[in-house]
Protein backbone atom coordinates (compact mmCIF):
# COMPACT_ATOMS: atom_id res chain seq x y z
CA UNK A 1 0.00 0.00 0.00
CA UNK A 2 1.33 3.56 -0.94
CA UNK A 3 1.85 5.92 1.75
CA UNK A 4 -1.32 8.44 1.91
CA UNK A 5 -3.08 6.74 -0.37
CA UNK A 6 -6.21 7.79 1.37
CA UNK A 7 -5.62 10.82 2.37
CA UNK A 8 -7.30 13.80 1.32
CA UNK A 9 -5.23 17.59 1.23
CA UNK A 10 -2.27 15.55 2.78
CA UNK A 11 1.17 17.27 3.54
CA UNK A 12 4.87 15.69 3.29
CA UNK A 13 7.46 16.19 5.14
CA UNK A 14 11.05 14.15 4.95
CA UNK A 15 13.84 12.98 7.46
CA UNK A 16 16.84 11.36 6.43
CA UNK A 17 14.44 8.95 3.70
CA UNK A 18 11.69 8.62 6.28
CA UNK A 19 8.20 9.95 4.57
CA UNK A 20 6.01 11.61 6.85
CA UNK A 21 2.60 12.34 6.12
CA UNK A 22 -0.17 14.07 7.59
CA UNK A 23 -3.44 13.82 5.86
CA UNK A 24 -7.78 14.04 5.73
CA UNK A 25 -9.54 11.58 5.68
CA UNK A 26 -12.79 10.62 7.99
CA UNK A 27 -13.32 13.91 9.97
CA UNK A 28 -9.76 13.79 11.33
CA UNK A 29 -5.94 14.00 10.82
CA UNK A 30 -4.32 11.05 10.15
CA UNK A 31 -0.48 10.25 10.11
CA UNK A 32 1.63 7.78 7.93
CA UNK A 33 5.73 7.14 8.22
CA UNK A 34 7.43 5.29 4.91
CA UNK A 35 10.27 4.03 5.30
CA UNK A 36 11.23 3.22 1.74
CA UNK A 37 10.33 6.72 0.25
CA UNK A 38 6.41 5.96 -0.05
CA UNK A 39 6.39 3.02 -1.72
CA UNK A 40 4.77 1.06 1.23
CA UNK A 41 3.63 2.12 4.72
CA UNK A 42 5.31 0.95 7.58
CA UNK A 43 3.36 -0.13 10.34
CA UNK A 44 3.29 1.19 13.93
CA UNK A 45 3.82 -1.17 17.13
CA UNK A 46 0.72 -2.68 17.09
CA UNK A 47 0.79 -3.21 13.39
CA UNK A 48 -1.88 -0.51 12.15
CA UNK A 49 -0.68 1.34 8.95
CA UNK A 50 -2.19 5.10 10.30
CA UNK A 51 -2.58 7.12 12.97
CA UNK A 52 -5.27 9.17 14.46
CA UNK A 53 -4.03 12.60 14.80
CA UNK A 54 -7.28 14.54 16.13
CA UNK A 55 -10.16 15.61 14.62
CA UNK A 56 -9.83 18.45 11.76
CA UNK A 57 -11.49 20.25 9.18
CA UNK A 58 -11.28 18.90 5.36
CA UNK A 59 -7.94 21.20 4.83
CA UNK A 60 -4.83 20.36 4.29
CA UNK A 61 -2.87 20.28 7.46
CA UNK A 62 1.22 21.02 8.14
CA UNK A 63 3.21 18.84 9.34
CA UNK A 64 7.22 19.22 10.36
CA UNK A 65 10.04 17.45 11.66
CA UNK A 66 11.57 19.62 14.88
CA UNK A 67 15.19 19.42 15.74
CA UNK A 68 14.46 17.33 18.93
CA UNK A 69 12.71 14.25 16.34
CA UNK A 70 9.44 15.21 17.35
CA UNK A 71 6.60 15.74 14.87
CA UNK A 72 4.27 18.45 15.36
CA UNK A 73 1.05 18.80 12.89
CA UNK A 74 -0.99 21.53 12.38
CA UNK A 75 -4.59 21.62 11.53
CA UNK A 76 -7.73 23.34 11.26
CA UNK A 77 -10.69 22.26 13.34
CA UNK A 78 -13.69 24.44 13.32
CA UNK A 79 -12.30 28.12 13.79
CA UNK A 80 -9.26 26.69 15.85
CA UNK A 81 -5.60 26.39 14.29
CA UNK A 82 -4.73 23.22 16.71
CA UNK A 83 -1.36 21.96 17.15
CA UNK A 84 -0.54 18.67 17.77
CA UNK A 85 2.49 16.72 18.73
CA UNK A 86 4.31 13.22 19.16
CA UNK A 87 7.30 12.36 21.42
CA UNK A 88 6.99 8.72 19.76
CA UNK A 89 7.71 9.02 16.16
CA UNK A 90 3.75 8.85 15.52
CA UNK A 91 2.76 6.81 17.58
CA UNK A 92 0.59 9.04 20.04
CA UNK A 93 -0.76 12.48 19.98
CA UNK A 94 -1.24 14.94 22.11
CA UNK A 95 -2.60 18.75 21.89
CA UNK A 96 0.11 21.68 22.14
CA UNK A 97 -2.03 24.67 21.79
CA UNK A 98 -5.88 25.44 20.45
CA UNK A 99 -5.57 29.29 18.69
CA UNK A 100 -9.11 30.90 18.35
Amino acid sequence: MMIGRDFQFAAVTELAAIILMAGYDADSVWFEVSNDTGKTVTPFRNGDTRREVGPGNAERPAAVILATGEIMVFAARGSELVSYLSVDAGESWQVVDVLR
